[in-house]
């Protein structure tokens, strides 16, 4: 059996290294983490700044290859993101996100849809929560101007955090329209006590704890719905 996991940086196993001051790969990502519990093969075909659009035409590629039986999608983090640096030179200029609302919610309907033609099963995971302040930091860099280009474009901070929910939330929502396992890991993250722990500096993508967090939700998820995929004394 063979999974292939369709996602952006953060199923690539992203993360920002705050020392370093750039991005890095996490070795222990919830892929890396997941896979010697799993005795079918996965595949990750995410990465980085991957939109709907960018995986989709990532994942039709890899179609031409091998006919997978699952696939675990994650999307929405770059789909819901805007050019902010034109958003700050022209706060009052129309400005729309990588990929609008409307045509998120309709590519990902059409993504299960294709997939159920191929009698392939799709698996939607959602969106952990992000940092808003910190998210709102790393994008202005410390620039005056860019902070106050960007607040007047998006009226508050808090509007970065419900925009960025607004696409997670839409996720779950089509999982149980159309009938497609869904996995909550942003629920993993709200449960906890503080869950920005559980994300790195830039406000957006999980730490390593964060990582840890996602391989044990799915490890749950497998364990109730797919037992027999465990290698035993993973359930």
């Amino acid at each position: 059996m063979q999974i292939f996991l369709l996602g952006d940086s953060l199923s690539r196993g992203i993360m920002f290294d705050k020392e370093k001051g750039r991005f890095s790969l996490l070795r222990e990502s919830f892929c890396n983490l997941m896979r010697p519990k799993l005795k079918t093969e996965v595949v990750n075909i995410s990465g980085l700044g991957r939109t709907l659009d960018a995986a989709c035409d990532a994942l039709e590629q890899q179609l031409l290859v091998s006919k997978p039986q699952a696939v675990a999608i994650e999307l929405g983090g770059n789909d819901c993101d805007y050019n902010w640096a034109e958003v700050a030179e022209e706060p009052h200029a129309a400005h729309e996100c990588k990929t609008s609302f409307a045509r998120f919610e309709q590519g990902i309907r059409e993504l299960v849809a294709r997939l159920r033609r191929e009698d392939i099963l799709s698996v939607l995971i959602n969106l952990p929560p992000i940092d808003a302040d910190r998210y709102f930091r790393f994008i202005c860099r410390d620039d005056p101007k860019m902070e106050k280009g960007i607040l007047s474009f998006i009226g508050s901070i808090t509007h970065i955090y419900w925009w960025h929910e607004r696409f997670s939330s839409v996720i779950g929502k089509i999982a149980d329209e159309m009938g497609a396992h869904f996995i909550d890991i942003r629920r993993a993250f709200l449960y906890q006590e503080d869950y920005r722990e559980f994300i790195c500096d830039d406000g957006i993508h999980p730490n390593a704890s964060g990582h840890k967090l996602i391989a044990e939700c799915i490890n749950d998820f497998v364990a109730k719905h797919y037992s027999y995929m465990l290698i035993p004394g993973n359930a």
